[in-house]
């Protein structure tokens, strides 16, 4: 990861259904370009507004009650994961770029391939998503739980641009920008605030998925039964009792169930194979519906 020392900007916020862009300029060049998700979305075969009409929106995903995650399911991510790789390692390459030590003009270059690459990567995997079957809140679901939970991929990974929420500004962005020489933050301090926001906004999404699982399972329970004393009723009850109190744990963190633990290790290798530390922090904007 590159140090801090460096004078160049890139400034990026995603979210499902808003977008706000900031391509910073590379050394003296300024700023290149600012664009809004909702007016490039127009272009989009598929829009982030199209996948909720069809699957809910990511919160109100609800799964399965008794814990599984189907093999069919897991082979439909896959198969997502497998379809987005053109745009995820075109992106991947850029923010390498704009990360390491390459040259100037280098550097120059990818800076302005950053807002196109990021645009066609999110409108890419929208329609990849639809392709399948699939919408954001499953997705994201089965990312955090294979690759935070069961893979313990580090939720700071990526380039050592700075990412700090910026619901404030009414855009519902997340800006990045890497350091500069006159006091920027340090990485240590860009691996901090990234682990905070991702853990944040994947436990906030989780609660609402767990607080919907519950009620499908308690659907399946005899009227009038205490889910608490059904042993996987207690699991469930016990588990979001500490996910609402621990703001910044992934779900089941301490310990996947056994039936889910059995769902995603014949897939073990495969998602770990798909996985990308570079594109990993962008991908989970995609749950942003603020």
């Amino acid at each position: 990861m590159a140090g801090a020392g460096k004078k160049w900007m890139v400034g990026c916020g995603i979210g499902c259904g808003l977008m706000l862009l900031v391509l910073g300029g590379v050394g003296t060049c300024g700023y290149l370009g600012v664009k809004k998700f909702k007016e490039q979305a127009e272009s989009f075969d598929v829009s982030p507004s199209d996948l909720a009409d069809r699957f809910g929106e990511p919160s109100e995903f609800v799964p399965n009650p008794d814990g599984t995650i189907s093999p069919e399911r897991m082979e439909a991510f896959l198969a997502v994961r497998d379809d987005m790789f053109p745009g995820r390692d075109e992106l991947s390459d850029i923010l390498s770029t704009l990360d390491g030590d390459s040259a100037w003009l280098l550097k120059a270059q990818a800076g302005m391939k950053m807002v196109p690459a990021v645009i066609g990567f999110i409108g890419g995997s929208l329609g990849v998503l639809s392709d399948h079957e699939m919408g954001v809140g499953e997705y994201e679901y089965i990312y955090a739980l294979s690759y935070y939970v069961l893979l313990q991929k580090d939720p700071a990974d990526g380039p050592s641009f700075s990412m700090t929420d910026d619901h404030d500004s009414g855009g519902g962005a997340v800006r990045f920008g890497i350091g500069t020489d006159d006091g920027g933050d340090s990485d240590d301090d860009v691996l901090t605030g990234r682990t905070k926001h991702i853990r944040g906004l994947i436990n906030e999404l989780q609660v609402e998925q767990l607080n919907n699982q519950i009620e499908a399972f308690v659907a399946t329970l005899p009227a009038g039964a205490d889910p608490a004393a059904d042993p996987w009723g207690a699991q469930l009850l016990a588990e979001q009792q500490i996910m609402g109190v621990e703001t910044l744990r992934f779900l089941w963190e301490d310990g996947l169930p056994d039936q889910l633990r059995a769902s995603l290790e014949p897939f073990r290798d495969r998602l770990d194979a798909s996985y990308d530390p570079m594109t990993s922090a962008i991908e989970m904007g995609l749950v942003d519906e603020d």
